[in-house]
C-alpha cells in the first residue's frame, strides 16, 4: 500500500489533527511495525495516497494535503495532486489556467476550458472565461465554456462532441442518417472497366471522356436463312471466325435474310420467321462487330463468344447484343438500312413486307421508336447520302421505289419501276441516284434530281443483286441456268460493260467493300465469292446452310473518333426483407456544348439475366440534375427492379466534337430492417 508521509514538524499538523480524527482511529498495527495510535515508529502520522480529506466539515476536498483544495477556506489548488504547489502550477502557464491559479489583479478574466485537449473550438465545444477574485486566484467557474457532449445527434449539422467528424459517425454508410442505406461510394470510370467502350481517360486525371477507337470490323455477314445463324467471314482470309444464332429461335424458322452495318462496324440482322407454321414472329438482333463492344454479361473477365462454325445456344454469345421482336406476327422484316456517321452507333431502320411500314429502333435495345406507314411493300433499303432512305417496293404491282427522310421521318410519294426492272436489290451511289435489280435481265438506275430512269441490259436472264463500289462503279450478279457473272459499267456511263464468269449457284445478294473486292452470296451452294476488283481473281468460302444477304453485309476498318462512347458497371444490394429497394443515383458530369451523358439500367434477379432485362431511362444530361431515385424510374417505367443492377452510361460528343466528361457515379441502396 501507498503510503503519505505527514512529518510532525509540519505547521498545518495542528489543524490538520482534528479532521482525521476518525480516519486515525480507526487505523491500528499494520504488521510492519507502525504503532497501534496510526504513527510510524518515528511518530509521523501515515495516510493512504488520494484520501479525501474534509476539513472541519466545511466541504473542503484536499487531495494533497496542502490545505488548498475544492470549498477548502485557503482556497482552490491548481494542482491537487502536487503539494507543493496550489497557485503555481505548471498548468497555470498554459493556455487555459485552470482555478486557483495566481493572477495579477481583481477582476481580470482568462480563458478557460475544461474539455479534453484539442477539442476547444472543434464543432460545438467554446472556450470561456474565468474571473481573477479578490485574492488574485482564478476562480473555479468557468463561465461560456462548452464542452463536448457524450453522444453525436445526427442530422443537425453540429459536430457535437468535438471530434472533429460531425454527423458523419451516426449518420450511417451514406452519411444521412438513414441506416437502412448503404453505398457503393464514388466510383471513377475507367476506360478499362468491362464491358465499356470508346473512352479514354479524362484528361483532369478522374472519370472518362470520348476517345479515339480503333474498330476492327472488316468482316462479311452472311445470314444463313436455312439454320437462324449469321456467319462472319475475315474480309482478307474469307475464314469464318463466328457464326452466330439470330432471332427468337436461333434455329430455320427465324428466317435471317437481311443486313445492314453501322459506322463502328455493328451488323443488324432482320430474320423474316415466315417459313414457318409454329413460329411466325420476325426479329431484329444487333451484333457487335469489333470485340470490343461485345459486353461481358456474366462479369467473368472475358469476353464468351463464337470462334469458328460453332455457335453458342441462343442467348449465351456475349458478341450478339440484343434480339427484339419487330412487326407484328406475319409481318415479315425484311428492308433494313442504318443511318449515322461513322464513329457512332447509328439508328436501325427495319421495314416490316406484310404491314407497308417502317420501323425506326433504339440502337441500344431494339425497341421500336417511330413508324412510318408506307405506299409500298418493303422489300430491300439503301440509304442516300443526303440523309434519304430507298425503299424497294415488290408489290403492289408493277413495283415502285419510296423513300422517306430519317432525320424529319417525312415520306415522297412513290415512283413507279419500269417494267424491266422489278424492284429487288437495291443500292445508292455519291449522287443519290438509285440502283435496282430484278428478275427481268437489267439493271435499271433512277435519278430523283431529274426524275429520269435509265434501264440496262445484263448479260444473263436475273439480275437480283446490285451495289456501288466507292470507285463509283456500279456491279449486279446475273446468273441463269448457264451460269454466273459479274455485270460492271461506271455508274455515270454504262456503256463500256464488262463481264466476268465467276463460281457459285443462285447469288441473290451483292457487295462491294472497301478493301477492293466484291462479294456474292450463293444460296445454291451454301458458299460465298470474293472477287478482287484490281486483278480480277475469284475465290470461294463455306458458309452455313441456303446462305441469303442483299446490299449491305460487309464491314469496315479504321481509326476514329468515337462520337459516342459507353461505360458500364453492375451493381448489387441486399436481398432479403420486403423492404430491400434500390435507393439514389448521384454522378458528377460536364456536357459541354451540345454533348450529352444518357443514363439507362437494368435490373434481374441474377446476373445472367441483365442484359435481357429492359432498360429504364434513368437521366438524360442536360438536362437532368445531379440525382435520381433509381426505384422510382423503375416503378415509373413499369418495370420491377430486383437484386442486381446493370447501369449503363452513353456518352455523346456534341456538334463539333466536344466531349462530356463522367467523372463519379455513386450507386445507394437500402436494407430493411
Amino acid at each position: 500500500m501507498t503510503m503519505t508521509r505527514i512529518g510532525r514538524s509540519m505547521t498545518r499538523t495542528a489543524t490538520l489533527i482534528p479532521a482525521l480524527g476518525l480516519l486515525l482511529a480507526a487505523c491500528g498495527d499494520d504488521g510492519g511495525g507502525g504503532a497501534p495510535d496510526g504513527t510510524d515508529d518515528a511518530g509521523d502520522i501515515l495516510l493512504e495516497a488520494g484520501d479525501v480529506t474534509d476539513v472541519d466539515g466545511a466541504g473542503c476536498i484536499d487531495l494533497d494535503f496542502d490545505l488548498h483544495g475544492v470549498g477548502c477556506p485557503a482556497g482552490l489548488d491548481c494542482d491537487d495532486t502536487d503539494p507543493a504547489h496550489f497557485e503555481d502550477c505548471e498548468e497555470c502557464l498554459t493556455s487555459y489556467p485552470p482555478g486557483g491559479c495566481g493572477c495579477p489583479f481583481a477582476g481580470l478574466t482568462e480563458a478557460c476550458y475544461d474539455g479534453p485537449p484539442g477539442t476547444a473550438g472543434v464543432g460545438r465545444c467554446q472556450v470561456g472565461t474565468r474571473l481573477c477574485d479578490t485574492t488574485r486566484h482564478l476562480v473555479a467557474d468557468c463561465v461560456g465554456q462548452v464542452l463536448p457532449a457524450d453522444e453525436e445527434i445526427c442530422g443537425d449539422g453540429v459536430d457535437n462532441n468535438c471530434n472533429r467528424i460531425g454527423d458523419e459517425e451516426a449518420a450511417g454508410p451514406c452519411g444521412d442518417c438513414d441506416t437502412t442505406c448503404r453505398t457503393s461510394g464514388d466510383i471513377e470510370p475507367a476506360p478499362g472497366d468491362i464491358g465499356s467502350w470508346g473512352l479514354d481517360e479524362s484528361p483532369g486525371g478522374v472519370g472518362v471522356v470520348l476517345g479515339v477507337d480503333d474498330v476492327e470490323a472488316a468482316f462479311v455477314w452472311v445470314p444463313n436463312t436455312a439454320e437462324g445463324s449469321v456467319s462472319k467471314l475475315d474480309i482478307e482470309t474469307g475464314a469464318e471466325v463466328a457464326r452466330y444464332r439470330v432471332g427468337q429461335t436461333g434455329s430455320a424458322n427465324d428466317a435471317p435474310s437481311r443486313t445492314a452495318v453501322d459506322g463502328i462496324g455493328n451488323v443488324f440482322v432482320a430474320t423474316m420467321a415466315n417459313v414457318s407454321a409454329t413460329m411466325n414472329q420476325g426479329a431484329v438482333t444487333k451484333i457487335a462487330g469489333d470485340r470490343g463492344h461485345c459486353i461481358d454479361r456474366n462479369r467473368s473477365g472475358f469476353i464468351e463468344t463464337s470462334t469458328g462454325s460453332t455457335r453458342l445456344p441462343l442467348g449465351s454469345d456475349e458478341c450478339v447484343l440484343w434480339t427484339a421482336p419487330v412487326c407484328d406476327p406475319g409481318g415479315v422484316p425484311r428492308a433494313v438500312a442504318v443511318t449515322g456517321e461513322a464513329g457512332g452507333p447509328g439508328t436501325p431502320w427495319v421495314g416490316c413486307f406484310n404491314e407497308m411500314t417502317v420501323h425506326r429502333l433504339d440502337p441500344a435495345t431494339g425497341a421500336v421508336v417511330s413508324t412510318i406507314d408506307l405506299e409500298v411493300n418493303p422489300f430491300g433499303a439503301a440509304r442516300a447520302p443526303d440523309g434519304w432512305i430507298w425503299i424497294s417496293g415488290r408489290a403492289p404491282a408493277p413495283g415502285y421505289l419510296q423513300r422517306f427522310h430519317a432525320p424529319s421521318e417525312g415520306l415522297d410519294p412513290r415512283v413507279g419501276v419500269p417494267g424491266e426492272c422489278d424492284p429487288y436489290g437495291i443500292a445508292t451511289d455519291s449522287t443519290g441516284r438509285v440502283w435496282i435489280g430484278g428478275t427481268g435481265g437489267h439493271v435499271c438506275r433512277y435519278d430523283p434530281a431529274a426524275e429520269t430512269w435509265g434501264v440496262y441490259p445484263v448479260p444473263r436472264g436475273n439480275a437480283p443483286g446490285v451495289a456501288v463500289d466507292p470507285d463509283g462503279n456500279a456491279w449486279a450478279i446475273t446468273f441463269d441456268g448457264a451460269g454466273v457473272a459479274l455485270a460492271m459499267f461506271p455508274a455515270d456511263d454504262v456503256s463500256p460493260m464488262v463481264t466476268y464468269n465467276i463460281p457459285g449457284a443462285s447469288p441473290y445478294g451483292i457487295a462491294a467493300d472497301e478493301f477492293g473486292y466484291v462479294w456474292t452470296v450463293n444460296q445454291g451452294s451454301d458458299s460465298v465469292t470474293r472477287f478482287t476488283r484490281a486483278t480480277a481473281e475469284t475465290a470461294g468460302f463455306g458458309a452455313g446452310r441456303a446462305p441469303l444477304a442483299y446490299t449491305d453485309f460487309t464491314g469496315i476498318r479504321r481509326t476514329i473518333v468515337a462520337t459516342t462512347g459507353l461505360w458500364v458497371q453492375d451493381f448489387q444490394r441486399c436481398d432479403t426483407t420486403p423492404s430491400d429497394r434500390w435507393g439514389r443515383l448521384t454522378w458528377e458530369v460536364d456536357t459541354p456544348a451540345s454533348s450529352a451523358v444518357d443514363i439507362t439500367a437494368r435490373s434481374a434477379a441474377v446476373p445472367e439475366d441483365l442484359a435481357t432485362a429492359p432498360a429504364v431511362v434513368l437521366a438524360t444530361i442536360p438536362p437532368s440534375a445531379s440525382y435520381v431515385d433509381i426505384e422510382s424510374a423503375f416503378s415509373t417505367a413499369g418495370v420491377a427492379a430486383a437484386a442486381h443492377l446493370r447501369l449503363e452510361i452513353t456518352l455523346t460528343a456534341g456538334s463539333a466534337g466536344e466531349s462530356p466528361v463522367v467523372r463519379t457515379v455513386e450507386v445507394r441502396w437500402h436494407c430493411g430492417e
